[in-house]
């Protein structure tokens, strides 16, 4: 990491001064962008980030997430969740509309980022604490919503 030039019309030069930008080129995936508040408490796009780079140093290649597990004890501990959303696009409109539906359910929202990827929009959410039964009603709630694309998936926070 070292301070560089940069364009204007970048997403580094179009960043603003609370946010922090980090550009990640892969073989796999091309570029993906990850945008996110620079003084959160848990950040979204650090926890996602961190995430994707161990798994990679390790040599993973399953998919980061499970879509279906059966849990065989009971799981509806509380607190904080990371939850990423795919969107058809991004921008306020879907951003306000994935705030309501938090709302809705009663989950409350700590952090909030975008990140754009291959034509479509992702949003990580850090929430506050809640019980995962919360957090899994919300993400079944999210896959019914029309500029969804699919059922969100989510994994607790520690630390």
């Amino acid at each position: 990491i070292a301070p560089a030039i940069v364009s204007d019309e970048s997403c580094f030069g179009k960043c603003a001064k609370n946010m922090n930008v980090v550009a990640v080129e892969s073989r796999n995936v091309g570029r993906n962008v990850y945008k996110g508040g620079a003084a959160e408490k848990c950040s979204a796009v650090a926890n996602s980030i961190v995430s994707d780079v161990l798994r990679v140093a390790k040599g993973a290649t399953n998919p980061p997430f499970l879509f279906h597990v059966d849990w065989d004890f009971d799981a509806d501990f509380e607190g904080a969740f990371c939850v990423r959303v795919t969107a058809k696009a991004g921008g306020e409109e879907v951003s306000g509309r994935l705030r309501g539906v938090c709302e809705a359910h009663e989950v409350a929202v700590d952090s909030f980022s975008e990140v754009e990827h291959s034509g479509e929009v992702s949003f990580a959410l850090v929430t506050g604490t809640c019980k995962r039964s919360k957090v899994d009603g919300l993400c079944d709630a999210i896959g019914k919503e029309e500029w969804s694309v699919g059922r969100p998936v989510y994994m607790a926070m520690f630390g």
